[in-house]
């Protein structure tokens, strides 16, 4: 657990650079582009940490959606300024 606890404060400070745009972004989608690293984390569950105690425990929210092939996966707008836990599985991830 402490190994996510790690993950999840270096995501939420690599969240903290992605706050604002200069220009239009026109028809681009919206939403932040994650890396999750150790090595790359293919088909790791992202989760929420929806009571903010940068715990991975049973009232954070599982999102809907994986990391890709590269670790990455994109955060919806709606949960820009949340801590991300990223959560590796045994024999998928």
């Amino acid at each position: 657990m402490k190994k996510v606890s790690l993950l999840a404060a270096s995501v939420a400070f690599a969240l903290t650079g992605c706050g604002g745009s200069d220009g239009d972004s026109g028809d681009s989608a919206r939403g932040a582009v994650i890396t999750a690293i150790d090595g790359y984390l293919q088909h790791a569950e992202v989760w929420v940490d929806t009571d903010g105690n940068f715990e991975l425990d049973a009232s954070d929210k599982k999102l809907d959606v994986e990391t890709d092939e590269n670790g990455q996966f994109t955060l919806p707008d709606n949960h820009k300024d949340s801590v991300v836990f990223i959560k590796a599985i045994k024999d998928k991830t």
